[in-house]
């Protein structure tokens, strides 16, 4: 399970809206907003750009608590 809340976290301690985001990991701003409710699961390729974009891990956007399941 991706943690939406620490991508919307870092997103406004950047002060970038949905829509910078979104933009610059080649997303809209509505998957970005459904991303960080969790509404949506992103892509290992569009976390890794999410991460990449705030100098993190993908590892660290993943909660520690859904490990060893499938979901």
């Amino acid at each position: 399970m991706v943690d939406g809340t620490l991508i919307r976290q870092l997103r406004k301690e950047s002060g970038m809206t949905t829509t910078q985001l979104g933009k610059s990991v080649f997303v809209s701003q509505e998957m970005i907003t459904q991303i960080e409710n969790g509404a949506k699961k992103p892509s290992v390729e569009l976390l890794a750009r999410i991460a990449e974009r705030f100098d993190k891990t993908v590892d660290e956007f993943i909660k520690k608590e859904s490990w060893g399941r499938l979901d």
